[in-house]
């Protein structure tokens, strides 16, 4: 239960990184540069790794009643990554 919720943050915190890249990039603060490009697909393959690692490691857990928020959470996290 401790793993999953620590697991949850560290998705949480990618999340939000992505969020803040897309909105600099929205607001002009950054750049169409490398590294822009790059720190776009790092975070992304971040997320798919770890909602397909929370997916795996705790797929009973997330079966249970009342614990399908946290697994459309990380489904909804993995739809983070079509942003431009």
């Amino acid at each position: 239960m401790h793993a999953i919720k620590n697991q949850l943050i560290l998705l949480i915190i990618i999340d939000l990184l992505i969020v803040l890249l897309f909105a600099l990039r929205i607001l002009n603060i950054i750049g169409d540069g490398l590294n822009y490009g790059v720190s776009g697909i790092i975070l992304d393959m971040l997320v798919v790794i770890l909602s397909a690692y929370i997916i795996k490691s705790n797929g009973s857990y997330l079966q249970l009643s009342g614990k399908n928020v946290y697994k459309y959470f990380v489904y909804g996290s993995a739809l983070l990554i079509f942003l431009p």
